[in-house]
Order: C-alpha cells, then structure tokens, then sequence
C-alpha cells in the first residue's frame, strides 16, 4: 500500500463523514421546525364580547370580523363596523 492511497482513503472518508453530518443537521433543523409549527399551531381562546358600556361619547369604535381568508388567492374578507363618537346628540343640544 502506498502513502497516496491512505491519505486517499482518509479524504473519502472525510467527505462522506461532512456529508452525513450536513444531512443530520437538515434532519434535525426540519423535525424542529415541525415541533414549533405544532406549538405555534394551537389557537388561542376566542376575544371576549365588545361592552360598549365601558366606552364615553367622545370615543369611537371600530370592530372587525373576518369572515372568510381565501389563502389561494390572498383573499380576506371582513366585515368592518364603526361606532362612531356620539356627536350627533350634541349637535342636536346645541341648537
């Protein structure tokens, strides 16, 4: 056996030792990506009713409720609902 042959047998094996590990890193990178998309994945409780009763006459409200996501064609449909501040009974005071 000459000298090129073992320093050839040690790069090979180097090469293929390099690879594997690449290989287990992306294994271990991709299986850890699962396990955050699944803890991420929970959904939360739903918000609590809106009270307007908490709310004065100078504030104005808006509320939003998604009703369909259209995730194909980057699509949201809401519906949007303002309660706006209570201006008009203080107009109808003043005159």
């Amino acid at each position: 056996m000459r000298l090129g042959d073992a320093s050839a047998i040690r790069f090979g094996a180097t090469r293929i030792a390099i690879g594997f590990g690449i290989a287990v890193a992306i294994f271990v990178i991709y299986v850890l990506s699962l396990f955050a998309v699944h803890l991420l994945a929970k959904s939360a409780p739903p918000l609590p009713a809106v009270d307007l009763s908490k709310f004065h006459g100078a504030d104005s409200i808006v509320q939003l409720r998604v009703d369909d996501m259209k995730t194909v064609a980057n699509r949201l449909s809401v519906n949007v609902l303002v309660y706006p501040e209570d201006t008009f009974s203080t107009r109808t005071s003043a005159c």
